[in-house]
């Protein structure tokens, strides 16, 4: 669109022809071959909206004011009329193929719209692109593979904001529905005609009532909202913005039945590039995640469940802080790759074979192995829409507080208990970031007292809420399972609320190792963390030492405790330079 002359200055090329013929409506770049007898063409079409162009000037202001948007379905299609330039819907089955290089034009022409109609809150401008995205997921999943059937996510010309904005919201709102459980308080233009049409109105009353009820729905900060909505005016210059971000979208395909890492990738940029991480957020970078993954055993445990011929053959897995769900897409992808690998002949029974094939079509698995539980409403919906991108569809991803009681509604299936209990020990493998450093979380928590044992140590000015997270291990992983956390170094060295923390961890894991991150591993945070791989013990080995040593303070004699002779001497020594006959004396005379 844009060439030099020999002095480097620039040429506008087709836009300078607008300049030359001003009643223009439209203007096409098109190019065509003869191949095999057939001409195939391109063809590259621009609306020249007069609202938009006809105050510009000269042909950098065309440029300038311009969306870099093309049409291509307009004029020489086998239906067109000559002269006669109508615009067509889009179909499911006309929609484009994305490519690498396309969704870097996007993602700078995402930048470019914000920048032109000064849209300065980028946090706030992530989370509506998102909420676009969504309403694009919904359609294509709603039409997928249904040709020729007209796509709810466009903007058409003839239809007016108000009409596009309606097909919007109720395109969240079912998305909502369904992948999230969050019913969104909104009714369809639908649902209140035909509430309306139970009633007698002259037809000026109900046209006003209508009208009231669209304002009400739209005139107010909404799901699509770029800039504060307050009124008419404001709800149109809105209106600018989403239309051109719509434009921009409507004609690509993004619902795939097969994995696209560009679309991963492009979910990667948007998510540093404009979301602000908090200082108490930790988004785990992807090479750590994927070191951590790559260090479980999923290839040994999912084989020695074969053979032990469990019908469940895959782990269960669980990121109770998923953030923007780095984690579990890793796992998934991870996961996906064995089960690949695995012949019908390595399993026993008829309805293993039956998992198998069925675990193998497109992470299919994931629906009954694969937990998320997110309490940021806006990186719930962000991690959905991860897994959508990197073609993880069926991973059941919860809204709601991390550290909620088993029996919360917000829960289901097996995380879900009916009873009130404080342990439930379903998942296989366990890997998180937890929050750090929340300040004064105490109040924010219910059930505390009922659902932790450290809740006695944690005061109303406590910080330490990684420690809770610590206890939600314990109680969500089965026995001798694993766990893998990234924790605050000062977990392992600090008093009072952490001491009780480690204290925890020796009772009810294994430690099996520990490695140190550097301090700018997270973005948001200087802290220094700890990657802890953690193997929950059986119960009747906790309680068959505290038993002893229990019995110890009875007779104060010593015993053998896990193969290790003699501990209570041993301890007695390391610990305070005594004699067990010593320790006994002074604790009796401190009694």
């Amino acid at each position: 669109m844009i060439s030099t002359n020999k002095n480097w200055e620039p040429k506008w090329q087709l836009l300078s022809y607008y300049s030359k013929e001003r009643t223009s409506q439209y203007l096409c770049l098109y190019t065509s071959q003869l191949l095999d007898s057939k001409i195939n063409y391109k063809n590259s079409i621009i609306f020249l909206d007069k609202d938009v162009f006809w105050k510009c000037d000269n042909d950098k202001e065309v440029f300038n004011a311009w969306n870099k948007q093309f049409e291509d379905n307009w004029i020489f299609e086998i239906d067109a009329q000559p002269y006669k330039i109508e615009i067509k819907w889009i179909t499911e089955n006309n929609l484009k193929e994305l490519s690498k290089d396309s969704w870097w034009i996007i993602f700078n022409q995402f930048a470019e719209i914000l920048r032109r109609n000064v849209v300065s809150d980028k946090t706030n401008a992530f989370n509506k692109i998102f909420n676009l995205f969504i309403c694009k997921i919904k359609d294509e999943d709603d039409n997928f593979w249904k040709w020729n059937v007209k796509m709810k996510f466009q903007w058409e010309d003839n239809k007016s904001p108000i009409d596009v904005f309606l097909d919007l919201s109720d395109l969240y709102k079912k998305w909502m529905k369904q992948y999230l459980w969050i019913d969104i308080k909104d009714h369809s233009r639908e649902e209140t005609d035909n509430l309306l049409s139970n009633y007698s109105w002259r037809a000026d009353q109900l046209d006003k009532l209508k009208d009231i009820i669209t304002e009400l729905r739209l005139y107010k900060n909404n799901e699509f909202a770029f800039i504060e909505i307050f009124d008419e005016d404001s709800f149109n210059k809105n209106a600018k913005v989403v239309k051109e971000i719509v434009k921009l979208l409507e004609k690509y395909r993004i619902r795939y039945s097969y994995k696209q890492q560009f679309l991963w990738d492009f979910f990667e940029k948007l998510l540093n590039t404009w979301i602000k991480q908090e200082a108490w957020q930790f988004f785990t970078p992807i090479p750590i995640a994927k070191f951590i993954c790559d260090s479980i055993p999923y290839e040994t445990i999912i084989k020695n469940k074969i053979k032990r011929e469990e019908h469940d053959f895959l782990p269960y897995v669980i990121d109770y802080a998923s953030w923007s769900g780095h984690f579990l897409t890793e796992v998934m992808e991870r996961i996906d790759n064995i089960l690949q690998k695995i012949t019908e002949n390595e399993v026993q029974w008829k309805i293993m074979i039956q998992n198998l094939k069925k675990y193998k079509e497109n992470f299919a698995f994931a629906k009954d192995y694969i937990y998320w539980v997110e309490k940021d409403y806006r990186l719930s919906k962000t991690s959905k829409v991860s897994c959508f991108l990197n073609w993880d569809w069926e991973a059941n991803i919860f809204c709601s507080d991390w550290l909620n009681p088993f029996n919360c509604k917000d829960y289901k299936w097996i995380l879900f208990s009916e009873r009130n209990i404080t342990d439930n020990p379903v998942f296989d493998s366990i890997i998180a970031t937890p929050p750090y450093s929340v300040d004064s979380f105490k109040n924010t928590i219910k059930w505390l007292k009922e659902s932790f044992e450290l809740w006695e140590y944690i005061s109303d000015k406590s910080d330490e809420i990684e420690c809770l997270f610590v206890e939600r291990t314990k109680q969500l992983l089965k026995e001798w399972w694993m766990a893998w956390l990234i924790l605050p170094s000062s977990i392992l060295n600090n008093g009072w609320l952490h001491l009780k923390t480690r204290e925890l961890i020796i009772k009810y894991f294994n430690i099996k190792a520990i490695i140190e991150l550097w301090k700018d591993t997270f973005m948001a945070t200087w802290i220094s963390t700890a990657i802890l791989f953690l193997e929950r013990k059986n119960n009747d080995e906790w309680k068959g030492i505290q038993s002893l040593v229990e019995s110890f303070f009875s007779d104060f004699k010593d015993r053998t405790v896990n193969k290790i002779e003699n501990i209570f001497s041993i301890y007695t020594k390391e610990v305070y330079n005594l004699s067990i006959n010593e320790y006994k004396n002074n604790i009796k005379l401190a009694l």
